[in-house]
């Protein structure tokens, strides 16, 4: 037994001093062009004209446009940019420790220890430092982190809650509303998530038809992800970035958004960590 605890503390020492690095390389990270764009424009659009403007000329990623901004409004982004960063990295370890803590409790009947669960959590976060193709796009650069690296952190939130509803006997609302909220959220960061929360969404209506178990939440989840969906695919600034580049095709939306998925999967799925790691 002791030497069990030994090698997970070991373990988790080595996930630790993995990450450690990217913590300090926090510290050299500044603003890009991106960034100062939302800045400039700070000085003379109101708030909320700019996300309709955003919406409306450039991207339906309304959630990415509604948090860059605020963080630049208010001056934090400039401020306090190196915190960021390091914010985004520990808000991922508690995400993946949320759920998959509510993975032992509801689905493993609490078999395994809360250090167990952290190591797993920070393995997992390894994994992903060493498979994306740019860590710098995922946590230092703030305008691309707020599009994928938040999106991420929200579907594991989101992933927790609903095993949590799922087994509760009586709807506990304000979690249900935090589950809508949370899909909303999701679909307005970036087209990659808005698919995966889609794909991911399939199997899990068809299971709850065949169990009959919790049929109506997830319906009405499903559709609710549809419409937010929309929302974002559909924005009227997609269809005229689209014709930017050659085409106003919305099929080419989809089609775009379905290969960045496709390369995401590729680069998690060619790395034998990857495999490593599942077994």
């Amino acid at each position: 037994m002791k030497a069990i605890l030994k090698s997970k503390y070991l373990l988790l020492l080595a996930c630790l001093l993995f990450l450690v690095p990217f913590l300090i390389f926090s510290g050299w990270s500044f603003p890009t062009n991106d960034d100062y764009i939302i800045g400039v424009r700070r000085q003379t659009v109101p708030f909320w004209k700019l996300q309709q403007y955003y919406y409306e000329n450039w991207s339906g990623r309304y959630l990415s446009t509604f948090v860059s901004s605020l963080f630049a409004y208010t001056g934090l982004l400039y401020r306090h940019y190196q915190l960021f960063p390091a914010g985004l990295l520990g808000a991922t370890i508690a995400a993946w420790i949320f759920l998959l803590q509510q993975v032992n409790s509801y689905v493993l009947a609490r078999r395994r220890s809360f250090i167990t669960v952290s190591i797993a959590a920070l393995l997992l976060v390894v994994l992903q430092v060493h498979v994306i193709p740019e860590v710098n796009t995922n946590f230092y650069w703030f305008s691309s982190a707020i599009t994928y690296q938040l999106s991420l952190i929200l579907l594991l939130i989101f992933s927790a809650l609903l095993i949590r509803c799922l087994q509760d006997d009586r709807y506990n609302w304000l979690r249900v509303s935090m589950l809508f909220l949370l899909v909303a959220c999701i679909h307005g960061g970036s087209e990659i998530f808005s698919l995966a929360v889609l794909l991911f969404s399939i199997p899990l209506v068809a299971l709850s038809q065949v169990t009959r178990k919790h049929r109506t939440l997830v319906l009405m989840l499903f559709c609710w992800s549809l419409i937010c969906a929309g929302f974002l695919l559909l924005a009227p600034g997609v269809r005229l970035r689209s014709s930017l580049m050659g085409t106003g095709n919305i099929p080419l939306a989809l089609g775009l958004s379905a290969v960045k998925f496709a390369l995401l999967n590729w680069h998690f799925l060619k790395e034998p960590l990857w495999w490593g790691t599942g077994t």
